[in-house]
């Protein structure tokens, strides 16, 4: 399963860093399990939108976290949004 969307071109850029090897990272999820719109990024969920300060490369890209205590530290500080059955 892939869910890389189509980046611009340039991205990533040549000061990325190439990941060789596999290795855990985390995501905030809506959903327990995650599905494909869980992988949606910015661009995909609002193709219409300006975001201010960040390049299109960004805007494509995915957040993740090395440390699972960085994502709950992060997920502490989001509104809170009930889910939608």
């Amino acid at each position: 399963m892939s869910y890389r969307e189509l980046l611009p071109e340039g991205c990533p850029p040549d000061a990325a860093e190439e990941i060789a090897t596999p290795r855990t990272v985390f995501r905030l999820a809506r959903t327990n399990p995650p599905t494909l719109d869980d992988f949606r990024s910015q661009r995909a969920e609002k193709p219409e939108r300006v975001f201010p300060g960040v390049t299109e490369c960004q805007a494509r890209g995915l957040s993740t976290f090395a440390d699972r205590q960085d994502l709950e530290a992060r997920a502490l500080k989001l509104p809170y949004t009930p889910a939608h059955n």
